[in-house]
């Protein structure tokens, strides 16, 4: 599964259903026009029930922004919807043809096969052969090119790693991203004005930004099992089954119960790792995962975990606007075995298939047949046609 604000989710024989924010096609299928039972509002082009997406079968998805990005049995990625920033990769096409929707997929060009591909926002990277690649609205906070930034890359360009490493997951946030190299050491790139790379800050005068075109070893960190990254806020999920968090605490996404206004931001010491906390003690983490304003853990036991921000319910507890520190997500059936953070949503997959989610349903992101501006604190199941 994967969620914006829009949200798509792989079925048992692998094909794709998506639902949610459609106003660039992202939901990739060229024929939903007026669904019956509200299911496809025009005007404001959200779908609010699950519908086939036409890319087939997949063994991995991915949504950010207004696109969406598959991994095919292949290994060739394919992406649709939004390409106004060159998100789809499918190079130099005309102005006209990149101002329309792209409900239909298609590859991205000279990337080849992958074995993961990821969004946040509209940029889009991918891991190929244990390189790492990007595409999309480069702007000046990535910089993919150094000295001569382009702030459109529609074609996939090389993100360099640390010699003599190999790329084996990543993850982006807002304005960075991060991979996990083969020696369980974490590599970070983009924008550093929180600490989010983990990184010392390099200044450059000219625009007050701190930044990193290649990925940096992230220093004193080592037993990287998983990265998942957020709006200028990283956590990595240990193998010892830890968490810690690192960069700016809007919201409290660092964790630590220490209230985002608690100290002014300092980045220099907000880039130093440290465990979030909260957790049930001697149960391990299996998974994190970070919205733009909140984040999850899925517990080895099942249960899931969310911190952050929570205008909409996206923590799952009702009651609660937001939390420096993890609650536990309450209402939930079964245990859960995957969990996903959108913009302002939260699904989970749950033991018996099922899925169920909350949080913010102006788009119909939590899939129920209608949208509106309510707080969903407490989990919906999704049915699936």
């Amino acid at each position: 599964m994967a969620a914006g604000s829009h949200v798509c989710a792989i079925l048992d024989d692998d094909t794709v259903r998506c639902w949610g924010g459609n106003q660039r096609g992202q939901l990739g299928n060229p024929q939903v026009t007026n669904l019956p039972d509200g299911g496809y509002a025009f005007d404001d082009r959200t779908v609010t029930r699950p519908q086939i997406a036409s890319v087939g079968k997949v063994t991995q998805i991915s949504t950010g922004g207004m696109s969406t990005c598959a991994l095919l049995p292949d290994a060739q990625v394919h992406c649709w919807g939004d390409d106004l920033g060159g998100e789809l990769g499918r190079g130099d096409a005309g102005a006209q043809d990149r101002q329309r929707p792209h409900p239909e997929h298609g590859p991205v060009t000279a990337l080849g096969a992958a074995e993961q591909v990821a969004l946040k926002g509209g940029l889009v990277a991918a891991i190929r052969g244990g390189h790492l690649y990007a595409w999309g609205p480069n702007e000046y906070y990535y910089d993919f090119r150094g000295t001569n930034p382009n702030p459109w890359l529609r074609s996939p360009v090389e993100i360099p790693i640390p010699t003599g490493r190999s790329a084996k997951q990543l993850a982006l946030g807002s304005d960075h991203g991060c991979v996990v190299l083969d020696d369980a050491t974490l590599a970070c790139w983009g924008t550093n004005s929180e600490g989010q790379l983990g990184t010392p800050l390099v200044p450059v005068p000219e625009r007050k930004w701190w930044k990193s075109s290649k990925a940096t070893t992230v220093p004193s960190l080592s037993g990287v099992a998983e990265v998942a990254a957020g709006d200028g806020t990283t956590c990595v999920r240990m193998v010892s089954g830890q968490v810690q968090c690192f960069g700016g605490n809007r919201y409290g996404l660092r964790g630590r119960g220490m209230a985002p206004d608690a100290s002014a931001p300092d980045p220099e010491t907000d880039r130093i790792p440290a465990p979030i906390v909260g957790l049930p003690i001697g149960v391990e983490v299996a998974q994190v995962a970070m919205g733009w304003q909140h984040a999850c853990v899925l517990l080895a036991d099942g249960t899931v975990w969310c911190w952050g921000n929570s205008s909409y319910g996206e923590l799952g507890k009702p009651g609660t606007r937001g939390s420096d520190k993890p609650v536990k997500v309450e209402g939930l059936p079964k245990p859960a075995t995957y969990v996903i953070t959108g913009d302002r949503v939260t699904c989970a997959l749950l033991s018996d298939r099922s899925v169920m989610c909350w949080g913010d349903n102006r788009s119909g992101a939590l899939g129920q047949g209608t949208t509106d501006e309510e707080r969903h604190d407490q989990p919906v199941q999704v049915h699936f046609p």
